[in-house]
Parts: C-alpha cells; sequence; structure tokens
C-alpha cells in the first residue's frame, strides 16, 4: 500500500545496511523508521474517521474534514474513532475535534 509498514520498514533498515550507510547511527535510523511508521497509522486513523462520519453522515464539510487531518495524536485519533460511532449529530463530533 502508500504507507509505511513495519515489513516496509524492515527492508528499509537492510537496504541502508547493504548500502553501508554509516554515518547514521542505528538509533537514529529506528526512530525515522518508527516516525515514518507512526506517521502512517495517524493518516490510516484519520481516512477511517472519515469513512465512518461520511457513511453515517453522508457528507463531512472540508472545515471537519481539514480539522481531522491536523491532528497528528494517535491516541486522539483512537478516541474520535470510537466516538464517530457514538456520536449523533456531526456538530457533536465537531466540538469533540477541539
Amino acid at each position: 500500500g502508500k504507507y509505511f509498514t513495519r515489513e516496509l520498514s524492515n527492508q528499509l533498515k537492510e537496504k541502508f545496511k547493504q548500502e553501508g550507510v554509516k554515518n547514521m547511527s542505528v538509533s537514529v535510523l529506528d526512530q525515522l523508521v518508527e516516525e515514518g511508521f507512526e506517521q502512517g497509522e495517524v493518516k490510516r486513523e484519520s481516512k477511517a474517521i472519515l469513512r465512518t462520519l461520511n457513511k453515517r453522515f453522508k457528507q463531512v464539510p472540508k472545515k471537519i474534514e481539514k480539522r481531522l487531518f491536523a491532528i497528528t495524536n494517535l491516541e486522539k485519533l483512537e478516541n474520535l474513532a470510537d466516538f464517530a460511532y457514538d456520536c449523533t449529530t456531526l456538530a457533536e463530533f465537531e466540538k469533540a475535534l477541539k
């Protein structure tokens, strides 16, 4: 897929090792890989929330979509994913974005 997966991160680490990237410590590389993986998770979670909202409420205004995709905290997104099922209106969901 388009996103950073654990398998892709392991392939990237191996490729760096094979090509002799010696100026970058393994811990820095691991950190970069982890950040890339987390960014992929955040994007996936945001898209899943948007799909849920679109299915429940037919059309999500762009302002809500923009605010949703501006969130980078995975835990907050996971909570919003649950709330996307429980909220009764889009206005209620929008309040939870704050």
